[in-house]
Parts: C-alpha cells; structure tokens; sequence
C-alpha cells in the first residue's frame, strides 16, 4: 500500500542509464508538525524514525513548534535537510501547550528547553516575593530574562 512505499522509497533503487538513484519523493502533502505522529513525519524526505522520534520528542519538551525554523534545534537537523522539508511542514502554533508562570514548580520550569535552571530559580523567587505574574512582560521588565531569551520564550508563557 502508499504507506508502506512511503516508507520504503528510499532504500528502491532503479538501474537504467543512469547511475542508481533513490526514489525521490513528490511533495503532495503537507505535515503539520504539532500534530504529526511518528509516520506524517517519516513521509518527509530524510526524516526516518530515528530522527521523527528525536522530533516529538523535543516537540513535547518545547510544548509544540511556533515556527518550523525550530526544526533546526532538533539534534542532527542541518540546513541542507531542512531545505529540503521546508516547502512540506507547517506549523499552528495555536496547539502549543503553554507554561503556566503562575503555577508551575522548579522541575516544569527547568524542563522547558529554552529556560535554564537560574531563570526558573529567579522566576520560583520574584513569585514568592511578590505574588503572581500580572502580566508574562514582568520577565523582561525585571531582568528575570535577557531579551532573547523572552522573545524565544514568550509563545510558551502564560500569565492569567
């Protein structure tokens, strides 16, 4: 069935004047990336289990992608690859699970890729100093994050 050829279209080779190629894939579909299992993202060019499991497994550490450029931050992503997968991936970034600043411990702070173990520490602090976040830009405002921490950060923190 297509599934299965999907899956091994990459290890056909066809003989014939030319030297042995693999199969290249058509890009007739698209693959959402906070949605996408083990097999959407396999059907993408270059993407076998290996790295499609390396793929959810950070899309859950991260809480979802808000731009497929966040690709290039999975372990063994070059450009190349991604250049190559680009045109095939979108991203809602409405399916992202945010981080609730109000509410989460050390341990859920840490765990989010782009805060460190000292910005989760300041951030448990300015808490229990002075009550609950009004508002998520109160990390920036006082110097809890550097601005490019903030701006990467920013679509995974909610503040109600």
């Amino acid at each position: 069935d297509s599934l299965f050829y999907l899956k091994l279209s990459d290890l056909i080779r066809v003989s014939g004047d030319q030297a042995e190629l693999p199969l290249k894939r058509g890009i007739d579909h698209m693959v959402e990336l906070n949605g996408a299992d083990s097999l959407s993202l396999t059907s993408l060019h270059g993407i076998g289990p290996v790295f499609a499991g390396r793929i959810l497994k950070y899309r859950k550490a991260l809480g979802g992608f808000y731009a497929s450029e966040q690709l290039l931050e999975v372990y063994g992503m070059t450009g190349d690859k991604m250049d190559q997968i680009r045109g095939q991936v979108t991203v809602d970034p409405s399916l992202i699970t945010p981080v609730r600043i109000n509410f989460s411990d050390y341990r859920v702070l840490n765990m989010h890729p782009y805060i460190s173990g000292e910005q989760a520490r300041k951030i448990i602090e300015w808490r229990s100093s002075n009550g609950p976040f009004p508002r998520k830009e109160v990390l920036l405002q006082d110097n809890l994050l550097d601005s490019a921490t903030y701006r990467k950060v920013e679509p995974y923190i909610s503040c109600p």
